[in-house]
């Protein structure tokens, strides 16, 4: 057994995380000690990590984001800043002459729902710039999308394509799609897209998720929920044997908002190590920018209600909802919204989950864990527009929401989210207090192990002291 003491001025430990603690005991990635230095059980310690004035915490916990997503990225194109048509088609031809033959042509980050665009985009647009290969626009909330006429006649839309629940093949007059697409129909032409990056990349998909690893863990993140995984994704996730934690939400191979009973029959939620952890199935009530499903509001309390108690099994839709309760864990149904319309439906999920938590959907959205906790305190936009601080959270549950209960959120809070004894030595070392806007990520560690960081720790061997039989650790 290998035994590490680490020691600093200030250290997050427990639920929430508190300051108190200036040491903690490490054996076999494990934590098995939290206390005053000067108080450590007297046993033998291989190492001594000295970090002195540093800060150290739990190790973040985001348990909605899209980590295989980030893995296709590098080959698409980033058309964020793009104004107008010329300027996106643009950079569309540029990154059709690097993308390799056979795949998409895919522009992400598209903002013109967000920031001003000169125009309405449609396929006629798309096709005037690249007419023979299949090209896609991707909305920065990834619920939405243009494409180009190759695109959707590789997927087979056209004008008899009948509509479908859940998604909306935008028409012309004339009833043929005009390339917009939204959720469900949005799905089924990203997934194509992604696809054909898979079949091209093979194994070299795993050295980007590495890579993609690699950033979040520079960032503090020592777990993640990837919150739709085709199981092809899944399973080479697994392979991959990432330097980070994986709770892996498994979707349809068809797109994000295939059928339940595609999913159903994989590997059950729970099996997997704290390594790579099987989630649960990601539930749309709503959709990006259109509504997916409309309920009233009696229906909406209803479905939480039960979602919240029912364990029976599956026999119609209503008990498709139900059975899906075990899929989070024993405290019932989580929640990450960040913002609350209407007094009824917050209450509802306040009373449903058991806890709120921190989470980020990157890569729609700003997904560096330190910054999130800040604007969660602060409530604070860009522009210094302050946004409903009577939702604001205090310190204390802003640190356990993107690391205690987070944890939870991701099915694996039994073994991490806290610097406490019996939990995975997961944490975290920054240069300050992690509310000030300088403080940065330092260091992190996974399983007592540093997986990150540019300096190195100052450790020092200490000599073998005789056993106490009366301390632990």
């Amino acid at each position: 057994m290998t035994r590490t003491l680490v020691t600093a001025a200030h250290i997050l430990a427990g639920d929430a995380p508190r300051e108190g603690p200036t040491a903690f005991l490490v054996a076999d990635g494990t934590v098995t000690w939290v206390g005053d230095r000067a108080k450590r059980p007297r046993r033998k310690v291989d190492q001594t990590v000295e970090l002195a004035d540093a800060w150290v915490m739990p190790g973040f916990v985001d348990p909605h984001i899209h980590l295989s997503a980030y893995a296709v990225l590098p080959g698409w194109v980033d058309v964020s800043a793009a104004r107008t048509v010329a300027d996106l088609t643009g950079k569309l031809r540029e990154g059709a002459r690097r993308a390799p033959e056979g795949t998409w042509v895919v522009g992400w980050g598209f903002r013109e729902l967000v920031t001003p665009f000169e125009k309405r985009l449609t396929r006629s647009d798309l096709d005037a710039a690249l007419p023979d290969r299949p090209c896609l626009v991707v909305h920065s909330s990834f619920h939405s999308s243009v494409a180009n006429s190759a695109a959707l006649a590789r997927v087979g839309f056209g004008r008899w394509t009948p509509r479908s629940p859940g998604g909306e093949l935008e028409r012309d007059r004339r009833g043929e799609p005009n390339g917009r697409a939204w959720e469900r129909a949005h799905a089924v032409l990203e997934w194509a897209a992604r696809r054909t990056e898979l079949d091209v990349l093979g194994e070299g998909w795993s050295e980007r998720v590495r890579a993609t690893a690699g950033q979040l863990l520079a960032e503090g993140l020592t777990h993640v929920g990837d919150a739709a995984m085709s199981p092809r994704e899944r399973d080479m996730a697994e392979r991959a044997q990432l330097p980070i934690g994986v709770t892996a939400m498994t979707a349809s191979g068809g797109g994000m908002l295939g059928r339940l009973d595609e999913v159903l029959d994989g590997p059950r939620t729970g099996e997997g190590t704290s390594s790579f952890r099987i989630g649960p199935v990601k539930l749309f009530a709503d959709g990006g920018e259109r509504c997916a499903m409309l309920l009233s509001y009696p229906v909406i309390l209803r479905a939480f209600r039960g979602l919240a108690t029912a364990n029976t099994g599956l026999s119609n839709p209503i008990e498709s909802l139900r059975v899906l309760r075990p899929r989070f864990d024993s405290h019932g149904v989580h929640t990450g919204t960040l913002h609350y319309r209407g007094p009824d439906l917050a209450g509802a999920m306040a009373r449903a989950s058991s806890r709120g938590f921190g989470t980020s959907d990157g890569p729609t959205a700003l997904w560096e864990p330190l910054p999130i906790m800040r604007l969660a305190v602060e409530r604070r936009t860009e522009e210094g527009l302050v946004i409903r601080p009577d939702q604001a959270l205090t310190r204390e549950e802003a640190l356990r929401a993107a690391t205690v209960t987070a944890a939870e959120a991701a099915g694996v809070g039994d073994e991490k989210g806290q610097i406490a004894p019996g939990k995975q030595a997961d944490f975290v070392v920054l240069t300050g207090d992690p509310f000030d806007a300088e403080t940065r990520v330092s260091q992190t560690w996974v399983s007592g192990r540093k997986v990150w960081g540019a300096e190195g720790p100052a450790t020092t061997a200490e000599p073998a002291g005789p056993p106490d039989p009366t301390s632990g650790g």
